[in-house]
């Protein structure tokens, strides 16, 4: 029996399900790519991550009606990691007709202002965690596919010495 026979006895759920993993999977690297300058090398989401902490386009899913976004910010590493007052925000756009992404405003004002925040080591709950709530402004909105969101901060050394720059990113699919 060859190949060919036992692929056309999959079921057709099967097959389709496993062309749109690999459409959705090749139109993330094409997103991925094209920010990968933002990065400057960088890996994202290792040592800190940023994931969703409610809904976060409001009921509509409409980021023009509700610019509500919040995130929880978790250091997952053994070392401090200090962030600037603002957390290192920067929100990105992404345009899928020119495969770019545009960097727009963080309409927040962060406070105390110029105070850094610090997130523990992972062996310290709940302090090694922190609500990030950007509020992106700017043009681009009603036509952008994907919203990025990147923080960045610095590992603290034991001697208050800053150490590797880590970045988190979390990506939004933006629905009309």
């Amino acid at each position: 029996m060859t190949s060919t026979s036992n692929f056309k006895r999959l079921p057709l759920p099967v097959v389709l399900g496993t062309a749109l993993a690999i459409g959705l999977a090749a139109c993330q690297s094409e997103r991925d790519e094209a920010f990968a300058s933002y990065l400057q090398g960088r890996e994202a989401n290792i040592t800190i991550t940023l994931e969703e902490w409610e809904a976060l386009l409001g009921t509509a899913g409409d980021l023009r009606a509700d610019p509500t976004l919040s995130f929880m910010l978790t250091n997952h590493g053994s070392k401090r990691v200090i962030l600037p007052d603002d957390f290192g925000t920067r929100i990105f756009l992404y345009f899928a007709d020119s495969q770019s992404w545009s960097e727009i405003e963080d309409g927040t004002t962060y406070s105390p202002a110029g105070v850094p925040e610090v997130l523990e080591p992972a062996s310290e709950p709940p302090f090694n965690q922190e609500v990030v709530d950007p509020w992106p402004v700017g043009d681009g909105l009603d036509t952008a596919s994907y919203l990025r969101v990147m923080v960045s901060g610095n590992l603290l050394g034991d001697n208050g010495e800053l150490g590797d720059e880590v970045v988190a990113c979390v990506e939004i699919e933006l629905r009309r």
